[in-house]
């Protein structure tokens, strides 16, 4: 213990030195350094108040949540999300605090726990839609899409973030998806009245409208703007919407009707505001180039502002316009000059430069949409002329998920997996929903398989039903390719699997003779007895019945079994292969006899049934305690059954009772 002097000396000394850092900054709080930052000089300064604000309070979310932004806005991503990933564990960990202190009496209260998970969720949807924010502004929009979709699955009622989340789809060339989140946030928008309401669903119109467009959906896109313009207020976006529903009519209507229009409504404003410095509205601009009152020169010197980034968006613009009316008149090598332009000098939140960029990519193949093309593609019958289509349509717009998807389905099964897996792969890069990202793992994960590569196989299958745990086709593929790795046990789990969550589905029989066939090969002899048993309750098919009774004679069961065998080819002789088999495991062939059935006109099917049939061989020598003939004839399975090229069941079997030799009995 220190003495009473000493100690009140010390707590003197302590209390100067807490001044004195108050006076020259060192002692703030971090709700001081926050405070401070709002009113920063410049990004850097904020970016430094705000991390000594999270020095001193790692936990202050509000901190950490603008500096994450402030990174964003300097193009330092990695730092941005370690900041966002740091605010989405703490929200787990408080979640989790939370419920750690209630009593086990108020953890048994619905309404409790409800309330915690609703904080947990709202502090997730706040901490994902800042992180889709800060990727969209760095161009990032899969990842962005991604974050938006977390966000709404913790907030749905945010129709705020089905517009951001159409704005990355949007960018990133997803126009369809763009397209249905606008018409969700259109569907829910019913209760807002008045000016304000109206100008809103214009709006949302309009931009739905651009969607359209770039989609190729010319239809909807006339139906959009139409609606906008009898919605929207603003005599700039009011304009911009005739003009979209003008071009939209050359491309798909009577362009001497739509000509006639855009004149008469060019002239009355031209009349209107022509003579002044600055015309009332900048797309008004537009309006008279295309209608041929002003030329290009006039067009792009009357755009210029006082303002130099002002200026350079309107030069961009403009080029969009005049490549426009090159278009609409057939001069399709002028209109891609200009679009390019666009493009060159624009930026990503204008809607001008994806309509550009989209206009550009379309001259590029031919002029036609993407959309059209994939229509084209799906009525085309010759493989090879719908690749041709679907590739034309991935050149008018890379991130097509349709096209994509459906151009690495044809090389899948035209055995061109390189090709498949590439376009597999850059469908995952588009993916921005869980079920999206599933899926295009789901179809990499079968090219995989189909390759031979199954470790790569099986790792994709475990990623699409990491992202989608009801995928039945990702379990029934895993399944598959664990087999053909010889993991029965993991195979067998996942038909498991399948039989519970699929029951009233038509492949429940299906599913769990593979259940029966992968338990036989792991050696469980007694499950897949259960299997089988089950099977014939419902199943005449002969290979069920004689596997039934070899499984059966493992278990020492081998003379009721037989009994069963016998009476079921007795009263079931139909002259086919599966029967054959049938009769031979039940006695009433010889080998050889069963051998000759097996030949075939086709080498391939004769080396695959003479593969199987050799398993059955095996088999019953085996249950007869003749271990040399059956190993050879497990022997002669496995070679025969490689040279097939294709793996049956029954070569597997083969495969596994020579890895067992020594269970045996």
């Amino acid at each position: 213990m220190w003495p009473d002097q000493t100690r009140r000396a010390a707590v003197r000394l302590v209390g100067l030195l807490l001044l004195a850092g108050t006076l020259t900054g060192c002692g703030k709080t971090a709700m001081e350094y926050l405070t401070e930052s709002r009113t920063a000089p410049s990004i850097a300064e904020e970016e430094r108040l705000l991390t000594l604000a999270v020095r001193k309070d790692p936990d202050l979310a509000e901190a950490r949540l603008r500096r994450a932004w402030v990174y964003a806005l300097q193009k330092k991503m990695d730092e941005a999300l370690a900041d966002y990933d740091a605010l989405h564990q703490k929200a787990l960990d408080d979640h989790a605090r939370a419920l750690s202190k209630l009593s086990e009496k108020e953890r048994l209260v619905p309404q409790v726990r409800r309330r915690i998970l609703s904080v947990q969720r709202r502090d997730v949807a706040i901490i994902e839609r800042w992180r889709g924010r800060a990727l969209e502004l760095n161009s990032r929009y899969a990842e962005a899409i991604r974050s938006y979709t977390s966000a709404l699955e913790h907030s749905p009622a945010t129709i705020e973030l089905y517009a951001e989340r159409a704005s990355a789809y949007f960018k990133f060339g997803r126009y369809p998806e763009a397209m249905e989140d606008y018409q969700t946030i259109l569907d829910r928008h019913i209760g807002r009245t008045g000016d304000t309401g109206s100008e809103r669903r214009g709006e949302w119109r309009l931009r739905r409208a651009y969607a359209a467009v770039c989609a190729g959906r010319w239809t909807a896109a006339a139906e959009d703007f139409q609606t906008a313009l009898t919605l929207l207020r603003s005599g700039d976006t009011k304009t911009s919407a005739f003009i979209g529903l003008y071009l939209v009519a050359c491309r798909i209507g009577n362009k001497t009707d739509a000509d006639r229009e855009l004149l008469a409504r060019a002239q009355a404003t031209y009349r209107r505001y022509a003579d002044a410095e600055r015309p009332h509205t900048w797309a008004y601009l537009a309006l008279w180039h295309l209608a041929d009152l002003i030329n290009e020169d006039e067009f792009v010197a009357k755009s210029r502002a006082r303002n130099k980034r002002l200026t350079a968006r309107r030069m961009a613009r403009a080029q969009y316009y005049i490549g426009a009316r090159h278009l609409v008149n057939g001069a399709n090598k002028n209109a891609g000059v200009s679009f390019q332009a666009c493009v060159g000098a624009g930026e990503p939140s204008m809607f001008e430069y994806h309509l550009s960029k989209v206009e550009v990519e379309r001259l590029r193949v031919g002029g036609k949409t993407a959309e059209e093309y994939v229509a084209l593609a799906m009525k085309e019958s010759d493989r090879a002329k719908r690749i041709i289509l679907l590739t034309r349509a991935l050149g008018a717009n890379p991130n097509h998920v349709q096209a994509r998807r459906s151009r690495g389905i044809i090389f899948s099964l035209a055995g061109d997996y390189k090709r498949a897996i590439d376009d597999f792969t850059r469908l995952l890069a588009v993916a921005g929903t869980p079920a999206d990202r599933a899926a295009a793992l789901r179809y990499r994960a079968f090219a995989h398989a189909a390759s031979g590569d199954h470790e790569t196989a099986v790792g994709d299958y475990g990623d699409a039903l990491e992202a989608d745990p009801k995928l039945w086709q990702a379990h029934e593929g895993l399944a598959g390719s664990l087999c053909a790795l010889r993991r029965y046990d993991e195979a067998a789990a996942e038909y498991a699997t399948l039989m519970e969550e699929r029951k009233l589905t038509a492949l429940g029989p299906f599913w769990r003779l593979e259940h029966a066939f992968a338990l036989t090969c792991a050696g469980k002899w007694e499950p897949a007895a259960a299997d089988f048993r089950a099977l014939v309750a419902t199943d005449e098919s002969p290979i069920i019945h004689a596997n039934l009774y070899l499984v059966e004679a493992r278990l020492g069961k081998k003379a009721d079994a037989a009994k069963r065998l016998k009476a079921y080819v007795a009263k079931s002789r139909p002259a086919d292969w599966q029967h054959a088999a049938a009769r031979f495991v039940a006695g009433e062939l010889d080998a050889k006899v069963f051998l000759k059935l097996s030949e075939h006109s086709e080498k391939p099917v004769q080396q695959l049934r003479t593969s199987r049939a050799h398993y059955y061989i095996g088999a019953v020598h085996l249950a007869a305690g003749k271990k040399d003939l059956a190993r050879a004839a497990f022997a002669e399975s496995v070679q025969l059954g490689r040279a097939a090229g294709r793996e049956s069941w029954e070569f597997r079997m083969a495969l596994a009772e020579l890895a067992r030799q020594i269970d045996w009995r």
